[in-house]
């Protein structure tokens, strides 16, 4: 099984709506931690990843994160390739 930090929400085009069809990639899972900044004081960071102790670890999730990205790219190319062909058929509907 493996964990997705990332995913596309995607909102197909309404003709009710004046806009286009819309994607966006938004965080799925997460988790929060508070470190200290430079400045002395703790911030709150969004962590995308567990724990990496090691240059490996880190590469490896740097890597899982990047496959997320390329999957989302496929989808959204995709989704957005339907919606050009909805929309091109409804004019033309529109028109007959």
């Amino acid at each position: 099984m493996s964990t997705r930090s990332l995913r596309m929400l995607d909102f197909p085009f309404d003709p009710k709506c004046p806009a286009n069809p819309r994607a966006f990639i938004a965080l799925k899972t997460f988790s929060t931690e508070c470190f200290p900044v430079k400045s002395g004081k703790k911030g709150e960071f969004i962590l995308l990843s567990p724990d990496c102790a090691t240059f490996e670890e880190l590469q490896s999730q740097a890597d899982r994160l990047i496959k997320e990205l390329e999957e989302i790219k496929k989808r959204g190319k995709t989704f957005f390739e339907e919606e050009k062909k909805k929309i091109k058929k409804q004019r033309e509907a529109k028109e007959k």
